[in-house]
């Protein structure tokens, strides 16, 4: 019997070095399963951040443009508006009131610019200054015998610099919120 115990003794011996050499592999294995799920979870959470700045990016772009085309039709709103307010002023033109305190600019600049400049005046100018007529002028251009222009009282080009001040009258007119 001694035999038997003996055999059964070795048996159980080696059962259990095998049982604790398999539990020390299950333990590998979950240790080895926990970092790798660990691993997975950071990869998954960066792709997630990934994702959400992308997102967030593209809402920033979007919130861009959407300024842009707001910022683009309102101004082309007060363009509209001073393109309509150049066209009354050049029916001022016909004003007699303007008529005299145009001529009055006229002549006070025609007298500063001296004898060696002429005077271009536009049709509607002819009637109440002398000075060549140029159909195509609206106002009155002070310039040298080689053409070069020394004083420009065009509308367009007095309106072109009264145009800033009258953008942003426009602007704030129409409600609109400039920054």
């Amino acid at each position: 019997m001694e035999f038997k115990q003996k055999v059964l003794k070795q048996v159980q011996d080696e059962l259990s070095v095998s049982l604790n050499q398999v539990h020390e592999q299950v333990k590998g294995i979950q240790e080895k399963a926990k970092l790798e799920a660990a691993k997975r979870e950071a990869d998954i959470l960066k792709e997630y951040e990934l994702e959400a700045n992308k997102l967030e990016n593209l809402i920033q772009e979007k919130k861009i443009e959407l300024k842009n085309e707001i910022e683009s039709y309102e101004n082309e709103l007060v363009l509209e508006d001073l393109n309509e307010f150049y066209s009354s002023i050049d029916s001022l033109r016909k004003d007699k009131d303007f008529q005299k305190t145009f001529k009055k600019l006229v002549d006070k600049t025609v007298k500063e610019a001296g004898k060696d400049f002429q005077l271009s005046v536009g049709t509607v100018e002819a009637t109440y200054l002398k000075g060549k007529v140029d159909k195509n002028l609206k106002g009155a251009l002070i310039h040298n015998d080689n053409k070069t222009i020394v004083f420009d009282l065009s509308l367009e080009s007095l309106f072109e610099k009264i145009k800033p001040f009258l953008y942003n009258t426009a602007y704030k007119q129409l409600g609109f919120d400039k920054k």
